[in-house]
C-alpha cells in the first residue's frame, strides 16, 4: 500500500476517534456517534485498501488509545498514570473490534457480526476486572431521551447495537452503492422505530408520573463542584461548607 493509501487510513482512523469522542465533549457532537466507525471499517473491509495485520492494530491501538485519553481526560485529576493506563487498558478494546472486523471482512453477514461484537466487548468491559461501563456508545446520545428510551426494553448495550448498526450500514453502503436499497431504510427505519417508541412510551410515563394519585414530591441535589477542586485536600473545609 503506497504512502497516500497509508496516510487516508490513518487520517480516516483519527477521524472515526474525534467523531467517537465527540459527543463525551460536546452534546452538540452528539450526531458523530453515528459516524464514528463508519471510516475505519471503510477502510478494513475495502479491497482497494489491503490493510496488513500488523498495521491494522497499530493503527488501532494508536487511535484507540487518544481517544480514550480525551473521553476520560478528567481522570488527570486523580491520577495522570491512572489515566494512562486507563486509555491503554480501554484501546486494547478497540483493538480487539478493530481486528474482529478484519476477520469478518469476507463474511456475507459481517455487518451484523460487527455490531454483536462490539456489545460483546461493551458487555465484557462492564464486568472484567471488576468492570468499567463508562463511555459506551449507547451513552452519547443522552441528551436524546427519545432515541436512548428504548433502553427500557434493550439496556444501553442494545442502545449501542443500534447505534453500531447503522455505523457499519453506511460503510457497506459506501463500499456497494448497490446495494442503497438495503444500507439506507437500515438506518432510517432503525432511527424512527427508536424515536416513535420513545415519544409514545415516554407519553405513557408521563401521565403515570403526574397521576395526581401516585405524586410524590421529593428533592434531589448534586453539588456542582470542579474534578480538580474536588480532590484537593486544601478545598476539604471549602467543600464541606458548601454542602452544610
Amino acid at each position: 500500500m503506497d504512502i497516500r493509501k497509508t496516510l487516508s487510513v490513518i487520517v480516516g482512523f483519527l477521524a472515526g476517534g474525534f467523531f467517537y469522542a465527540g459527543p463525551f465533549i460536546s452534546s452538540a457532537l452528539s450526531w458523530t456517534i453515528f459516524f464514528c466507525f463508519s471510516i475505519p471499517v471503510y477502510f478494513i473491509w475495502n479491497r482497494a485498501y489491503p490493510l496488513s495485520r500488523l498495521f491494522t492494530l497499530f493503527v488501532s491501538f494508536f487511535v484507540g488509545f487518544l481517544t480514550a485519553c480525551v473521553v476520560f481526560s478528567w481522570v488527570t485529576h486523580v491520577s495522570i498514570l491512572g489515566a494512562v493506563l486507563l486509555a491503554f487498558y480501554i484501546a486494547l478494546y478497540y483493538v480487539v473490534w478493530m481486528m474482529a472486523c478484519r476477520y469478518f471482512r469476507h463474511m456475507r453477514y459481517r455487518a451484523l457480526l460487527a455490531a454483536l461484537a462490539w456489545v460483546l466487548l461493551e458487555y465484557l468491559r462492564g464486568y472484567l476486572l471488576g468492570g468499567f461501563g463508562w463511555a459506551l456508545l449507547g451513552y452519547s446520545l443522552y441528551r436524546y431521551p427519545y432515541a436512548i428510551q428504548i433502553a427500557d426494553t434493550i439496556g444501553a448495550f442494545g442502545v449501542s447495537f443500534v447505534i453500531m448498526i447503522i455505523n457499519v450500514s453506511f460503510s457497506e453502503f459506501c463500499l456497494s452503492k448497490k446495494k442503497w436499497y438495503l444500507c439506507i431504510p437500515v438506518f432510517l427505519v432503525l432511527l424512527c422505530a427508536a424515536y416513535s417508541y420513545g415519544r409514545s412510551h415516554s407519553t405513557v410515563l408521563r401521565e403515570r408520573l403526574f397521576d395526581p394519585e401516585r405524586v410524590l414530591k421529593i428533592t434531589v441535589f448534586q453539588p456542582n463542584i470542579a474534578q480538580e477542586l474536588k480532590w484537593d485536600e486544601k478545598y476539604d473545609e471549602v467543600i464541606k461548607d458548601y454542602f452544610i
